[in-house]
């Protein structure tokens, strides 16, 4: 067996070395480059898969942690608007209490309703703050205006302003299984429904509150009005010709009464009195006398046929009806103890007790514990102005009731802000922990994936060393001649 190393053989394998290293080289070099230690999948599978998982994770939680950061943001921008909102509503409520103490005072009162009309404008703005093109107070739908100006008075100032927004909160997810409401729903902060017994007001028309739930809120006009009066038989008067439209008197048979006294015996002359009223005389020719009550209720009647001879009392009885909707809509009234009584305008429902119902008039209705901030601070400036026409006594009543009111609708805005104070506590917390799970993951990620450049480089040298020696050698094959193996 010839076992000689031929030249051929000796510079092959002196190539392969040459080449191997230079292999190795750039395969270094580009771990170096990259920082990557695993360059392609097929390097090291298992760890490729790994390295994948991580990064996907540490995605994840990087986005977790910038909604964080963002709902944070949200969170400090409202909670400032929450707090002027407050501070407005603080004022308002001290704006009251010193109403109900200048009801002798109008001037007094007309500054104190103008201050509350610029505490109203500012409200309004707080309400549709703003945070990156986005409604805090919007909900879901933050991309809309949530409170819009929907009706003015006479006088241009707002007269009712309504919520456009969503009922729901815009919700941010903060981990896999976590999220948190971010924009809040303004009607949800800005008003809590805590219905109390609605409050009658103004004229004393004997209308009550009834025993069903009421639906409607904030302020309401009751309008009682007359439609008919009959009267008991036997004494021959009937309505006078203004009596449909200006009798006042109301209520069932027995509930109003005349007293005739026919002084001339014939029907001819003689004196009638209203419910024990100042006696009025008649004669047969007063076709619409008015006769007044001992509080101011009127009766039209047409004395011209009385019976002859007639002294007694005669029942009355005197059909009326109401409406909730500034007279769009009228129920009849059937003097019970619970009438609903429906808004045309907004389908929502008044119950009245209308047993005691005698006197036509329009009564003031305040739905207790439904006032929203803004129609809370529109009726403390009408009340102010005293915009309904009420006695002394009425108003001092209802413009202390606003107190109460705005202490309840503060707690809303309040609960608003705490809830938004916890979460962002809880947020931060959350975020915390987040950030720890990153820097975990990419330390494993770092550990699976990146060279050790320090290992790396000592390689290198030791493969150049080696790759020169190798040239070295290919150079010294290369210059062996004939005269080499003649030695």
């Amino acid at each position: 067996m010839d076992l000689r190393v031929t030249m051929n053989t000796l510079l092959s394998r002196t190539l392969s070395d040459v080449r191997k290293n230079t292999d190795q080289l750039t395969r270094l070099q580009e771990e170096i480059a990259q920082n990557k230690k695993i360059l392609r999948p097929s390097d090291d599978p298992f760890a490729a898969a790994s390295v994948l998982a991580g990064k996907s994770y540490d995605g994840r939680l990087g986005a977790y942690v910038d909604n964080i950061k963002n709902a944070k943001s949200v969170f400090d921008a409202s909670g400032a608007s929450l707090q002027e909102a407050n501070n407005i509503l603080v004022k308002a409520r001290g704006l009251a209490l010193e109403g109900a103490n200048s009801v002798n005072d109008p001037g007094s009162r007309q500054a104190l309703a103008q201050e509350v009309d610029q505490l109203l404008g500012r409200l309004l703005d707080v309400a549709n703050s703003k945070f990156d093109n986005s409604y805090l107070f919007g909900g879901i739908d933050n991309r809309t205006q949530p409170f819009q100006v929907a009706a003015r008075d006479s006088q241009g100032q707002l007269a009712a302003v309504s919520y456009m927004g969503q009922s729901a909160a815009s919700l941010q997810s903060v981990s896999a299984n976590a999220q948190v409401a971010a924009f809040y729903p303004g009607n949800r902060v800005f008003s809590s429904v805590q219905r109390q017994t609605t409050v009658f007001s103004g004229n004393p028309t004997g209308a009550k509150a009834g025993t069903g739930t009421d639906s409607a809120t904030g302020q309401g006009a009751l309008l009682i009005r007359h439609t008919a009066t009959t009267f008991a038989s036997g004494s021959g008067v009937q309505a006078g010709s203004s009596s449909a439209n200006g009798d006042t008197i109301l209520g069932p048979a027995g509930a109003h009464s005349l007293v005739i006294n026919d002084t001339s015996g014939t029907g001819a002359s003689g004196t009638v009195s209203l419910d024990g009223g100042a006696q009025v005389p008649f004669t047969s020719a007063d076709g619409n006398l008015k006769v007044l009550g001992p509080t101011g209720q009127v009766v039209y009647l047409d004395m011209s046929a009385i019976t002859p001879g007639f002294n007694g009392s005669v029942a009355l009885t005197a059909d009326g009806d109401m409406s909730l909707d500034q007279g769009a809509t009228y129920t009849p009234i059937n003097f019970s103890a619970n009438q609903t009584i429906a808004d045309s305008r907004n389908g929502t429902v008044a119950n009245i007790d209308t047993t005691q119902v005698q006197l036509a008039g329009t009564n003031r209705l305040d739905f207790a514990g439904t006032f929203d901030a803004f129609s809370l601070l529109i009726a403390l400036r009408d009340d102010l102005r005293n915009a309904n026409n009420l006695g002394d006594a009425d108003l001092a009543k209802t413009i202390s009731s606003r107190v109460g009111e705005f202490d309840r609708v503060k707690g809303s805005v309040l609960d608003a802000l705490g809830e938004q104070s916890a979460n962002a506590q809880n947020l931060q917390s959350l975020q915390s922990y987040l950030e720890d799970q990153q820097l975990e993951t990419k330390k494993r990620v770092s550990t699976l994936e990146e060279p050790d450049i320090a290992g790396l480089v000592v390689k290198m040298q030791g493969l150049q060393s080696m790759l020169q020696l190798s040239l070295s050698a290919y150079s010294r094959i290369l210059d062996t001649s004939l005269l080499n193996y003649i030695r």
